[in-house]
Parts: C-alpha cells; structure tokens; sequence
C-alpha cells in the first residue's frame, strides 16, 4: 500500500507540470481561508491539512493552472512578507498527502530566524522524520542544498520535523542549481533548504506524501 500512494502523488506531480507546460485556463480547486504568514518560518511538523474544500475526493480528477497559481502566489516582498490574501496555499490535500504553495524569498534586509533569532536571508533548513517531498518549482531562482547534516539543531523537534543552522558543502551537502520547471526529490531523513538568488523568491508546489516509519 505505501508503494502505491508515493506512485500516486508522483502522478499528480506530472499532471502539474502538464498544466504548466499547456497554460491550461482550468481554475484552481476552490479554496478556503489562508494561513498565510512570514515566508521566513518554518513548515510544520506534520501535512498542512487544508480546508474542507480543498479536500481530494476519491474519483474526481482535476487539473491546477500554472498560469492561475502565479496570478493568485504573487512573489514575497524582501523581508518575506506576502500580500494579505483569503486564498489558501493548500491547492488539496488527503490525509497520506498534500499538495502546497510556497514561497521562499532571499531577504534583504536579514530578518530575525523564529528558532534561534539570528539574522537570516532564507527559511531554516529542515528533515523529516515522517514525510517525504516533492518540489515542483513554479517561479524563481536559486538553489536547494541536499543532504549532509544542520550545523546545529534546533528544539524541540515537532511531529518528527527536525530544523537547523544554514546547510552548505562544509558540512557534506550538495548545492543544485534550480529554475521552473524542476522538480526536488527530497526522502525522508533527507536535510534540505531552499535559498533564492538575491532580489527573486523562489516559489514551489510542495507535495507533502506521510511515510511513518521508525528512524533506520
């Protein structure tokens, strides 16, 4: 059953980058209120579970407009603030899985990090315990560093999300170049951090997909 639904959400990641590549006029799934907030925090441990209405229901297939997503996900500012908006970034969600807008800006000025109150340019690095990812990037340059280990964690560790100190090649990562269009793979116990160039904001579908399990 796991093998299935990985298969599955895989699927629904490949008819997004459909959508993109044909500007389909097709509207986003109906939406409830936002959680929007300061692109500088960190996700929460666990699915972002959306509002009713943006539940996927078993049998009602539908496709997501690239050309809608970016209309409605205009980019951060540069200290990470997005606009005040009733539209949430939950594009639909199952209780194994989730589908997300995110926006990660570069942050000019530096703003204080919610978990250690250092002056930071991007949103903590992060590993999951119980999930794994899928980023489709939407709009934005920049890079995603992958793997090796937080310099230093922070506490306490939430629903099995674990965050951290800036990751970089020092401390056994990989740096990899991203554009729209590409698409992160991101297991979980994998360490990863979005970083915008300077002056963009690197905006993602993140497909969030529940795979509970004991740490190896």
């Amino acid at each position: 059953m796991r093998r299935v639904i990985p298969i599955g959400v895989l699927c629904l990641a490949v008819g997004f980058l459909a959508g993109y590549a044909t500007s389909s006029p097709t509207a986003v799934a109906a939406q409830g209120q936002a959680a929007q907030g300061q692109a500088a925090q960190g996700e929460t441990g666990g699915l972002a579970l959306g509002p009713a209405a943006a539940r996927i229901q078993d049998g009602k297939a539908y496709v997501i407009s690239m050309d809608d997503v970016k209309k409605r996900f205009p980019p951060a500012d540069k200290t990470g603030t997005v606009a005040p908006s009733n539209i949430s970034t939950n594009l639909g969600w199952d209780p194994m899985y989730s589908l997300v807008v995110m926006r990660r800006p570069y942050m000019d000025p530096p703003v204080k990090s919610p978990n250690t109150g250092n002056m930071v340019r991007w949103a903590d690095a992060e590993m999951h315990e119980q999930k794994a990812q899928l980023y489709v990037v939407i709009s934005g340059t920049g890079q995603v560093t992958l793997g090796g280990k937080s310099p230093k964690e922070h506490k306490p560790v939430i629903n099995g999300q674990h965050s951290g100190e800036p990751l970089g090649t020092a401390e056994g990562a990989t740096i990899h170049r991203v554009k729209a269009g590409d698409i992160v793979v991101i297991p979980t116990y994998a360490w990863h951090q979005a970083q915008a160039d300077p002056g963009q904001t690197l905006t993602y579908m993140k497909v969030d997909i529940m795979t509970p399990r004991l740490m190896p």
